[in-house]
């Protein structure tokens, strides 16, 4: 229940700050709409907290100028009490902050898995992750104590296991697929902090992951198909590319790539996964690439594209898609100082000379997964395994799983089918945890320490 439905500000004659009203949102309840409006320019935020006397959450600053103002509060978490306060910062003049309004936030949907956290996360801030259960998907913020703080409930069968914060800091980028029907039904969503959709990008036969340009374009993965003879028969084989377009535009069917491994290499079934017709989109055929993960680099101008069949991730120019370089343990590039080389990967982070890898352990004996950071020189043609950590319970995550630095410099691990978030830090101590309910995954994970 709104305890208040408006509230008037706090304010001097000459004040900036008036016309004060705070509510719930319409689509999500979690995310608070503060509205006011200002008689002269300079800053405001808000200050939020679960008590009128610890308002310790605060909003990013935003510029303030004459006329309607209004902020968008993400982080109150479901079923709790939250308090308010609007604050602004005239040019000239003295911080002025309005009187504190408290409202209920309601409880969470009853369709959501439950979510238990234990430990104390490295840094400030929410949990972005995604759902993953046999009816529908769910993208979810949680705080430190597994309390849903903003959620999107995704239709009947559509799945989505990566999510990633817009550039702007706008916006939620949902890559959307549907987990049952063979159609080349993939989208990407940009969805605002209220929860309304803003557009739709659609990515034919899109899978897996994307990645947002600085110039606001997607990089994502395409999966391609070729037919050759394959020990005296023909079959159809499937290859990955990367292609790039513009937001809310439809990338064409048979628009060229601006990379393609059919370019460069030629398919073969060297390993057991490869060999094993899949049904995938409208087709079947045998897996070779296998392509999950995408990243960029700015300070170089490099896409990072990871094979999990080929063991290799392909170091590719964002500006006309030449090959740069094939980083592979198993072929061109030489372990050294120990360590063990990944078998069949899915990662998150690939940057020029270091790589930090959920390593399903596909072929590994015994089959366990981890997580493991590599170093690699270009030049000498080396790699340095600098530090793992393998599942506490020698778990075997035959699919997904994802890895990620947090603020602080921690590991943020997402066990994905056992439904497990783990942060770990350097000495390879879990920090914090969090666990769904029997029956639901994980998908990537990414921790926030900066919000609207």
């Amino acid at each position: 229940m709104v305890l208040f439905a408006a509230l008037l500000g706090c304010q001097s004659p000459d004040g900036a700050l008036r016309a004060v009203d705070v509510q719930l949102g319409e689509t999500i309840p979690n995310v608070l709409e503060a509205r006011y409006e200002a008689d002269s320019s300079g800053a405001s935020w808000v200050r939020w907290g679960y008590s009128e006397d610890a308002l310790i959450h605060e909003t990013a600053h935003r510029t303030m100028s004459p006329g309607a103002m209004e902020h968008l509060v993400v982080g109150p978490a479901s079923g709790r009490t939250v308090f308010v306060q609007l604050v602004t910062a005239p040019d000239g003049g003295d911080e002025e902050a309005s009187a504190v309004l408290s409202l209920d936030v309601p409880v969470a949907p009853s369709g959501l898995p439950r979510l238990y956290a234990q430990g104390t996360p490295g840094d400030e801030g929410l949990l972005l992750t995604t759902i993953l259960s046999l009816d529908s998907g769910w993208v979810i913020l949680t705080n430190a104590q597994g309390e849903l703080a903003w959620y999107m409930p995704l239709a009947f069968q559509e799945i989505t296991s990566s999510v990633q914060v817009s550039r702007d800091g706008e916006a939620l980028l949902v890559l959307l697929q549907n987990a049952f029907e063979n159609q080349e039904s993939t989208e990407l969503l940009r969805v605002g902090w209220d929860g309304v959709l803003i557009e739709r990008t659609k990515l034919p036969r899109g899978h897996h992951d994307f990645i947002e340009l600085p110039d606001g374009r997607i990089a994502w993965i395409q999966d391609e198909t070729i037919t050759m003879e394959i020990d005296g028969q023909e079959r159809a084989v499937i290859s990955d590319a990367i292609q790039i377009t513009k937001q809310g535009a439809e990338a064409q069917q048979d628009a060229a790539p601006i990379f393609s491994l059919l370019d460069h290499y030629t398919p073969s079934a060297t390993c057991q996964h490869q060999q094993t017709p899949v049904s995938w989109q409208d087709k079947t055929a045998l897996d070779w690439s296998h392509a999950n993960s995408i990243t960029y680099e700015a300070e170089t101008d490099r896409l990072y594209l990871m094979s999990h069949y080929l063991d290799a991730v392909y170091v590719v120019s964002a500006a006309d898609g030449a090959l740069i370089d094939d980083v592979n343990p198993y072929a061109d590039y030489r372990m050294v100082m120990g360590g063990k080389p990944w078998s069949h990967p899915h990662s998150s982070w690939m940057r020029d000379g270091e790589l930090l890898v959920f390593d399903n352990g596909m072929h590994h004996n015994p089959q366990i997964s981890r997580v493991a950071r590599f170093v690699y020189d270009e030049e000498r043609r080396e790699m340095t395994q600098t530090w793992e950590y393998n599942h506490p319970n020698n778990g075997f995550a035959v699919a997904l799983g994802d890895a990620h630095p947090t603020p602080s410099g921690n590991i943020l691990i997402a066990w994905s089918p056992f439904g497990q978030v783990a942060e770990v830090n350097d000495a390879k101590e879990v920090v914090w945890t969090l666990e769904t309910e029997a029956g639901a995954g994980i998908g990537r994970a990414r921790w926030l320490s900066e919000l609207p």
